[in-house]
């Protein structure tokens, strides 16, 4: 999809982009396959404000998506791509063989007339719906489901999608949008491909009438109401100086711009791998069993995961890694080491060592002469 500009005629129209819809095919959606959304203007069952700046707008109908795919085994064509005032991503009208439509969320390449599928026989074409069990290491995913059967909910706006950096056991790790590495686990469903509409960024709205054409009304800033109205009114929040507020809060006083609300006994953190700041993550005692070898031999020892520790590095075969990675590798191998006296030089090995054939990583982009200079060595395996 391309972004369609003007001709600078009025200022509006100077930075104005809207999207071009010349790769849509249908027009009207699917009547049986929508509802009609009801304005609430952000107030709740008493009348109260409960979101602020919601209000007025086009009339907008819900588009009911199958993100569940629960319908395995069933060919279904793709009939129709649409608009969906609701998301930023098109949508895709699937009919089944059976004669069942549904809608899905349309990913890049996808066109009318291709065939697409569900279920842990189908094959892994842009589109078709599995288990994470099925998806092969490397693959793009979007709409992922957390709990399975429940339906996708990770990866589902205009041009994202994930990826799916290992499969072990019960769990896959999930390389998010943003950069963090989750385990989620196999049976869970998820659809290869990425999100379409990836221009949907480039859009400018450019005008206040279009947001309020959406049902955005305009909102004022803290730091310009009195005090009475916001704790950063009446100059609260600009004062550097002593006798105001020095951090920003929304109305309720909640630390705004960098405070972090997710709480750290949430219990799916058991289940993020590496964030994006690089914490090192420990999942489990150096004295249980984690799986992370899976199929694997070492000097005459089968199943390493009961005589072995298992360190993770965010990053692929072909992507180097960072210096930082490499200062917290030498940190944690010290501290293990230290912990367990019998482990030995030449024991420090890459899962391919141990699983030939079968995985890959660390991978050439690892540099195996930097840790032994790291940590003293004499040798390595792989020096």
């Amino acid at each position: 999809m391309a972004v369609k500009t003007y001709r600078p005629l009025t200022p509006t129209q100077r930075w104005q982009a809207v999207a071009d819809f010349s790769n849509l095919t249908k027009k009207k959606p699917e009547k049986r396959l929508v509802k009609t959304k009801k304005k609430t203007g952000g107030r709740n069952c008493y009348g109260r404000i409960t979101a602020r700046a919601i209000g007025g707008g086009h009339k907008q109908k819900i588009r009911t998506v199958d993100f569940r795919r629960n319908k395995t085994g069933i060919e279904a064509e793709v009939i129709a791509l649409e608009y969906d005032p609701m998301r930023s991503a098109r949508l895709a009208l699937l009919q089944y063989t059976d004669g069942e439509k549904r809608y899905i969320v349309a990913p890049v390449g996808l066109k009318v007339g291709d065939k697409v599928m569900s279920g842990d026989q189908a094959p892994a074409s842009v589109g078709n719906a599995m288990p994470l069990s099925c998806v092969p290491a490397g693959s793009s995913v979007y709409s992922i489901e957390l709990t399975p059967g429940r339906g996708g909910q990770i990866a589902r706006s205009a041009g994202s999608f994930a990826t799916v950096m290992s499969n072990e056991g019960d769990y896959a790790q999930i390389k998010l949008p943003s950069g963090e590495i989750r385990r989620i686990h196999t049976k869970c469903m998820a659809t290869i491909g990425q999100v379409g509409n990836t221009e949907h960024e480039n859009i400018v709205i450019g005008s206040a009438g279009r947001n309020r054409h959406r049902g955005r009304r305009p909102m004022t800033r803290g730091v310009c109401r009195n005090p009475v109205d916001h704790p950063n009114g009446g100059g609260n929040g600009k004062s550097k100086s002593g006798g105001g507020r020095q951090h920003l809060v929304s109305p309720w006083g909640l630390l705004a711009k960098g405070y972090k609300t997710r709480s750290k006994y949430k219990p799916s953190n058991k289940f993020i791998l590496v964030r994006r700041d690089g914490h090192v993550i420990q999942f489990v005692s150096t004295q249980d069993m984690a799986w992370h070898a899976g199929v694997s031999r070492w000097r005459g020892r089968e199943k390493c995961n009961e005589f072995s520790l298992g360190i993770e590095l965010e990053g692929t075969d072909t992507h180097l890694y960072t210096q930082e990675q490499y200062v917290r590798l030498e940190e944690v191998i010290r501290k293990c080491r230290a912990a367990h006296p019998d482990i030995e030089e030449d024991a420090i090995v890459g899962h391919s060592d141990i699983s030939p054939g079968r995985k890959t990583d660390p991978g050439d982009s690892f540099d195996w002469q930097e840790l032994q200079t790291r940590l003293g060595l004499e040798a390595l395996p792989r020096v």
